[in-house]
């Protein structure tokens, strides 16, 4: 079992930190922001994972699979290794091709592998440790926050572990038939769907959290952040594991579809919110990966983890990260549509028990209602506010990093820590102080203090430098009532502003 383990990490590992960061970042490297390339290079990767999918499915058999697999980690670990010389966006196509035909082999060919490896019984818990073990890995702040160079050297790294748990399968347990899952025509269709939805709000979510500073700092922001994450992910996964293993991959998938709504709202309800968002987001991705490797690996059957991953994988994840470009937060609607749809979905195939439904169609009545889209719009606010503020050049005269251990804490309030300032892009350690630091401005001045004092500054500091911004409320005013809002969020996690 330690070898499927191993095949199992070293496979989720090498997507994660290497496809999903390692080599995003080398293409940032090549092409800065330009999106007209970084797309069209994305989608490489992702019709390759596609193709790479259903070839492996075609040319899959018991006396290759080895060799299939084998040959799957050669090609991940190519575009691990040709990325790191990486020049020119043909060289760059090139790694994406790679990266999506040897990701797409080596998990079409390990679920159809493992039922034959671990047998039935312990499937989920070899599922569990697998994938918790290569989400927890890749949390460690160390891995996390590496640069391309040593993502990809970390994705050479799991190819070559990949390698060798490969060499070390014995495939000596018999096949089995399914064990009560629905593998008909239409229950596959519905699982499809379900893992679709999933993959879907997951890599929305993920998008945006990843790419807002705010949410990024308050959710992975910090060695501390990290290491909560990373035993999170593991955890969560080896619990999934042990109920996939007790036949509950309904209750599962309920409580993935739980978990990330929750993180949504709660992520989105401000920074009061984040630790326990990311807390809550951490677990419903370890819930779903599971079950989302455990149903075609329990069928034994390469075609159907080819169609799983192909649509709801790939495609999943390319038609979320379309969607995210422009959000800075995740919408009701898409979490309204996907309680709808997996209650649909499950209602219509009876997988359900009677006590579920009731609180599936709650959860979705109470998202409709409109309950988080108030707090969802103010997170969209700060992050135009930031916006605004890079672009007046705020940081030019203020600071957003109170030194730890100096007076500055005395005169601002607590430090950060630099890795969770470091994480934002850019960065707004500021200039010169030329004004107060405002990394923790809420703890001092209240929303219409600051609204005040743009307006007019020596009205309330004589011989201020500053100059008025009220051309930012002139008109429609949504510049000036955004950074107004970006500045009512600059607080640490947890704390409460004064009473003045």
């Amino acid at each position: 079992m330690a070898t499927a383990v191993l095949a199992v990490a070293a496979t989720y590992f090498y997507f994660l930190i290497f496809a999903q960061f390692g080599f995003l970042k080398a293409v940032r490297a090549v092409v800065g922001e330009d999106d007209s390339l970084l797309r069209p290079i994305m989608a490489m990767m992702g019709i390759s994972g596609i193709a790479g999918s259903l070839l492996a499915a075609r040319a899959y058999a018991e006396t290759r699979a080895r060799v299939l697999m084998f040959g799957g980690f050669t090609f991940c670990g190519m575009a691990a290794g040709m990325s790191l010389a990486a020049g020119s966006p043909g060289w760059l196509f090139l790694c994406a091709a790679l990266t999506g035909v040897g990701a797409g082999a080596v998990t079409v060919t390990l679920a159809a592998m493992l039922q034959r490896e671990v047998g039935v019984g312990k499937l989920g818990l070899c599922v569990g440790a697998g994938t918790g073990l290569a989400y927890g890995l890749c949390n460690l702040p160390g891995v996390f926050n590496a640069g391309a160079a040593g993502q990809a050297a970390l994705g050479l790294v799991a190819c070559g572990a990949g390698c060798l748990a490969v060499l070390g399968f014995v495939q000596r347990a018999p096949k089995s038939e399914a064990g009560g899952l629905d593998y008909s025509s239409r229950g596959i269709g519905g699982w499809v769907a379900v893992f679709f939805v999933l993959v879907w709000l997951d890599s929305t979510a993920f998008y945006v959290i990843q790419h807002t500073p705010v949410l990024k700092g308050g959710t992975w922001g910090g060695d501390a952040q990290l290491y909560l994450n990373a035993v999170v992910h593991a955890g969560a996964a080896l619990l999934a594991g042990l109920m996939l293993d007790r036949g509950m991959i309904v209750t599962t998938v309920l409580g993935a579809v739980g978990l990330l709504v929750t993180a949504c709202v709660l992520i989105g309800a401000g920074p009061g919110y984040f630790a326990t968002g990311a807390f809550c987001y951490a677990a419903g991705v370890s819930f779903y990966s599971a079950a989302l490797v455990f149903y075609p690996a329990r069928s034994g059957r390469a075609g159907l983890a080819a169609l799983v991953y192909a649509v709801a994988g790939w495609g999943g994840s390319a038609l979320g990260i379309g969607l995210a470009q422009n959000l800075a937060a995740v919408p009701v609607w898409m979490l309204v549509a996907t309680g709808a749809l997996v209650l649909s979905l499950f209602s219509a195939r009876r997988w359900m028990c009677d006590w579920e439904k009731p609180m599936l169609l709650g959860g979705v009545i109470l998202l409709a209602v409109g309950w988080p889209q108030g707090d969802l719009k103010a997170q969209e606010n700060i992050e135009l506010g930031r916006k605004v503020y890079i672009a007046e050049g705020c940081m030019h005269c203020h600071s957003q990093y109170v030194r730890p251990g100096t007076a500055d804490e005395m005169l601002w309030g607590p430090a950060h820590p630099l890795a969770e300032v470091l994480t934002q892009s850019p960065p707004l350690l500021g200039n010169r102080r030329q004004g107060p630091d405002l990394q923790n401005v809420r703890l001092r001045r209240p929303r219409d203090w600051n609204h005040l004092h743009l307006l007019a500054p020596r009205a309330f500091m004589p011989g201020s430098r500053m100059p008025s911004y009220r051309y930012l409320f002139s008109g429609d005013a949504a510049r000036g009532e955004a950074l107004l809002d970006y500045l009512a969020s600059l607080v640490p996690p947890g704390a409460a502003r004064p009473v003045q």
